[in-house]
């Protein structure tokens, strides 16, 4: 293990003590070392964490610079409210923006779904934004729905009925939201004769995940197995363009857009 590796480890043993700091947040932050300077990014729901864990990372033998990239709830919601406001088309309607761990919500009415969904693409255009999860609503409609947004890491392993299946290899992300609406998973085996032979790709839709954590990727028990999605084909998914942001955790390369109408 080299001195970088040893310094990460003290960062995240250091940080893990801080009764202050809930679970949630350590799930929502990456750290990287690399001689050792230490770049945080991710997202907090409050600012005096963000100190908190820079003043920690700083204290720690090793440290020589850090880079604290980290976004706070309060700050992006403020973010994501004046680009509504100074918005032509969304600046006369009262939308109240609540934001969880870079996670948006839009709150109020708009009187068309046309006007619904430009609040979304104004939302989705502040780059630090993780994910529109929730929109406005129209008046006369069911409330909108929180949608469950959906995260694998790259490099993830992915299960199905049968045990596992495959890997991740790449997200695909509607840029309107900047929610994961696919996943691009390569088999790793062969346990169904001619359908999935190791090194396929296969395109999986988000709501197929019964559940994603730092353990793997689950695919629904009750649902088709890896072998049964359709096969990834790059040609429809092009690649995201350089000059966008990612939303977290994810890096330029790692992200394939997608331009099919919303559900």
């Amino acid at each position: 293990m080299g001195q970088d590796d040893v310094l990460l480890a003290d960062i995240w043993d250091a940080l893990g003590k801080q009764d202050i700091v809930r679970p949630l947040d350590l799930d929502s932050l990456s750290i990287t070392v690399r001689g050792g300077a230490v770049t945080l990014t991710g997202h907090l729901t409050k600012e005096f964490n963000r100190q908190m864990m820079d003043a920690i990372v700083q204290s720690l033998p090793g440290v020589i610079v850090v880079q604290n990239s980290l976004v706070v709830d309060h700050d992006l919601a403020i973010q994501v409210a004046w680009a509504l406001a100074t918005e032509r088309r969304t600046s006369d309607f009262n939308l109240r923006v609540t934001a969880s761990h870079g996670w948006i919500c839009l709150h109020g009415e708009v009187p068309t779904h046309e006007l619904q969904r430009v609040a979304e693409e104004v939302a989705g255009q502040v780059s630090s934004v993780r994910g529109v999860i929730k929109l406005p609503q129209v008046p006369g409609e069911n409330p909108c729905p929180v949608r469950r947004p959906i995260q694998p890491p790259i490099g993830a392993m992915v299960y199905d009925v049968a045990g596992l299946a495959g890997t991740v290899t790449q997200v695909i992300v509607r840029p309107r939201n900047r929610l994961a609406t696919h996943v691009a998973v390569r088999a790793t085996n062969a346990i169904v004769a001619g359908r999935r032979a190791a090194g396929a790709c296969y395109i999986v839709a988000a709501e197929a995940f019964e559940r994603v954590d730092q353990d793997g990727v689950y695919l629904a028990p009750k649902g088709p197995p890896l072998n049964a999605h359709p096969i990834f084909n790059p040609d429809d998914y092009p690649l995201a363009p350089s000059a966008w942001k990612a939303p977290y955790p994810y890096k330029a390369g790692e992200v394939c857009w997608a331009f099919q109408p919303a559900p």
